[in-house]
């Protein structure tokens, strides 16, 4: 088994491997697992551990994986693994999930200026959330250097570094220098260092 979730490889006509059951063997498993008191606790045991340290709830995590689980297609769609347990299914989720958000966490600016600009991916709107919360946060850091807080806010809004600097009137040092700041305030908040 894999620690971490694999790309979907979807197949033509909806047809599913042998690898990995359908949408309809997971609602099956996922009845069957409602009814197994123990097996659910589990779960929700291994939920709170995985968002310690995080803004997610257990029950929203929970709820994230059992939506993708039953999303027949799509980028977030999770699969189950025939050779392995609904129960393993959740914590290798569980984990992909987590990891996701600390990445996104180490530097909120660079999520919230993919979704602005339109790059990669288009994270779960819980990871929005949490992106745009944690720019509040840094922006406020930022309130006493307005010009850095404005570059900052047009970074995450998506501009590109050549629009911000003819925008700010700004050399390249300037640019980096402003950069640098911001990182710094990234920094703080993911070190939880005073604000």
């Amino acid at each position: 088994m894999t620690d971490v979730d694999e790309p979907d490889g979807d197949h033509p006509d909806g047809v599913e491997d042998e690898e990995h059951a359908s949408v309809e063997e997971v609602a099956a498993e996922l009845e069957r697992l409602s009814r197994t008191p123990a097996d659910w606790r589990r779960i929700e045991l291994a939920a709170k551990f995985w968002v310690r340290g995080t803004a997610i709830h257990p029950r929203a995590l929970v709820h994230m994986i059992v939506t993708r689980l039953l999303t027949p297609e799509g980028k977030h769609r999770r699969r189950w693994h025939r050779k392995e347990t609904m129960l393993a299914c959740f914590n290798r989720t569980m984990k992909s999930i987590i990891q996701d958000y600390w990445r996104g966490a180490q530097n909120p600016i660079t999520a919230i200026d993919d979704i602005a600009a339109g790059l990669h991916y288009v994270p779960d709107p819980e990871r929005q959330v949490i992106a745009r919360n944690e720019l509040v946060k840094i922006l406020s850091a930022l309130d006493d250097d307005k010009h850095t807080r404005d570059i900052a806010l047009a970074r995450a809004q998506g501009e590109s570094r050549a629009e911000i600097k003819k925008r700010f009137a700004l050399t390249d040092t300037a640019y980096e220098t402003a950069l640098k700041r911001i990182q710094r305030a990234v920094q703080k908040r993911a070190s939880g260092g005073p604000q």
